[in-house]
């Protein structure tokens, strides 16, 4: 394989070759690393991916010339066009190295799996006039070589592509086709037979046959499409008119490099697309770009009523809290994608953003119980409380920052209560008035003028004393003012509540019969996260 073959594989919103000095009728062996510390892993032909290399540093230089010394065809890096421009192209056409510039979005393991399994197949199956990512043409080309009926799965049994070409199929394709996966009877005769466990422990590149000993369907090959260990999914043939033979098996063999780089570029094709709709979701949220704007990014109804919900990965910041966060929104992602595939995600901070767009009336109420489950399972999967604030319902996308700041409130509700809580849900109008409550308390903390002195001078009594004076105003304004049942909550009797209050009263000066006095009180007391940090 050439390097313009394998440019036009990758496709250029993965890759852009920004300089190639030797012409792009040059060989490429296939990916490798690029590691600092051992250079001469570079072969010649290579493509040099040099992983978190920056290229204004003296380490792209270094890098390109290790890599020039060794013949490799090419390197690739990440980083602003100008800049690399600017510093690296002279270096490149000087070492007459291809100068390869990576999407900020490609992720680095695909790219590497996507140049191997380029540059090793064989493709016997013509690919001429299949886009790669196109796994419709693909299952037909495949279709028509085997003179056979192609599926073609993902790791997860999900129907991904199948071919119509005029071949004979079975009841267990046809139920396939229609519910979009494996059916559940066809999948009980798998598991019978132990195919699940054959293709994952076969060797790399072997098919597997599949005979149904109930005799309710036709024979199949199959073979898992791997991209090194991770198996991306699989290959299914359904027997023709002809029985299978020799080269029914080899040819699907053969055919698998092929059907791995195609599901690599349509995986990577799917990141690519989640990846813009999140950058144009979350300048939306954050305000930076109007609806308008990114309407068609997002490909949503602008006009129909929607919803945020706000996932956070709550807990303290520690060396892997930005790998659960990564976890938490492939997780959320793609659970949202199940759910409705118009679902748009970013993360942003300590949270995973899910805008839910063309609610009607019946999926906004289904859509806390979705909510809630989800975060349930994230919360179980990653180890750590995930907590999820549902916003509000408003009528078009261009109000989507109410029910962003909504969604907001309600997870700080959430996120501040006690991590014992089993709570890990919470709709805006659950939390209304927790949430006015916190904001009062943001204003009061950020006004230290509107303090009362005597809240203040009553909590060094307290402390200086051994007295709880203070808490004793806390259970007060908990209980409305109520004797009864703020004693009942003190464990005192009413009486000594009553005595208790006299004497507050008496050493603070507060005045505890002034309704007014009452209200500037309990807001002291009541929007303070401690209930008693009175400064």
């Amino acid at each position: 394989m050439n390097l313009e073959r394998l440019l036009d594989l990758l496709g250029s919103a993965t890759v852009d070759c920004v300089d190639a000095p030797r012409g792009l009728d040059i060989p490429v062996a296939g990916p490798r690393l690029y590691d600092p510390g051992d250079p001469a892993s570079i072969s010649s032909d290579d493509v040099v991916l040099a992983v978190n290399v920056d290229p204004g540093s003296p380490a792209a230089e270094l890098a390109i010339t290790e890599a020039a010394r060794a013949d490799a065809a090419a390197i690739a890096v990440k980083g602003d066009r100008s800049e690399i421009t600017k510093t690296l192209v002279p270096l490149a056409t000087k070492r007459k190295l291809a100068l390869l510039l990576v999407a900020p979005t490609a992720n680095w393991d695909q790219l590497h799996a996507l140049i191997r399994n380029a540059a090793n197949t064989a493709a016997p199956v013509s690919d001429e006039d299949v886009p790669l990512g196109d796994l419709f043409s693909l299952a037909n080309a495949l279709a028509a070589a085997m003179g056979a009926a192609v599926t073609i799965e993902d790791a997860d049994e999900t129907l991904l592509a199948y071919s119509n070409l005029d071949q004979p199929i079975d009841e267990a394709r046809r139920d396939t086709i229609l519910g979009r996966r494996t059916p559940g009877k066809w999948a009980a005769v798998l598991e019978e037979e132990g195919i699940p466990r054959q293709l994952l422990g076969s060797e790399p590149g072997t098919a597997v046959h599949v005979h149904d000993p109930h005799e309710q369907a036709r024979d199949r090959l199959v073979i898992a499409v791997r991209a090194g260990v991770e198996i991306l999914g699989t290959l299914w043939v359904v027997e023709g008119e002809k029985p299978f033979d020799e080269r029914a098996s080899t040819l699907l063999e053969e055919a698998a490099p092929l059907a791995a780089l195609h599901l690599l570029r349509h995986r990577a094709a799917d990141d690519l697309h989640r990846a813009e709709r999140g950058r144009s979701l979350q300048a939306l949220l954050d305000g930076q770009r109007g609806a308008a704007d990114v309407g068609a990014t997002l490909g949503i109804d602008l006009g129909a009523p929607c919803a945020v919900v706000n996932f956070h990965l709550s807990g303290d910041e520690d060396v892997d809290i930005a790998v659960r966060r990564a976890r938490a929104l492939d997780l959320i992602v793609l659970a949202c994608e199940a759910l409705r595939r118009r679902v748009v995600c970013t993360g942003i901070g300590s949270s995973v953003y899910a805008l839910f767009p063309s609610l009607t009336e019946e999926s906004a109420t289904r859509l806390p119980g979705f909510v809630e489950d989800l975060a349930a399972r994230a919360t179980n999967a990653l180890g750590h409380r995930v907590v999820a604030g549902i916003g509000s319902t408003v009528p078009r996308v261009s109000a989507v920052a109410t029910s962003r700041q909504d969604a907001d409130r309600a997870v700080r509700v959430l996120a501040g209560a006690s991590t014992d809580s089993e709570r890990l849900t919470a709709r805006i109008d659950d939390v209304r008035i927790e949430s006015i409550l916190l904001e009062v308390g943001d204003m009061m903390a950020a006004r230290p003028d509107l303090a009362l002195p005597e809240l203040h001078e009553l909590a060094a009594y307290d402390a200086e004393h051994a007295k709880e004076y203070v808490p004793t105003l806390q259970a007060m304004a908990r209980a409305s003012w109520d004797i009864v049942e703020a004693a009942r909550a003190l464990n005192l009797h009413p009486n000594s509540l009553r005595y208790r209050l006299k004497r507050l009263e008496e050493l603070s000066g507060l005045v505890l019969d002034d309704p007014a006095h009452r209200l500037v009180i309990s807001l002291h007391l009541l929007t303070s996260p401690a209930g008693s940090d009175t400064s």
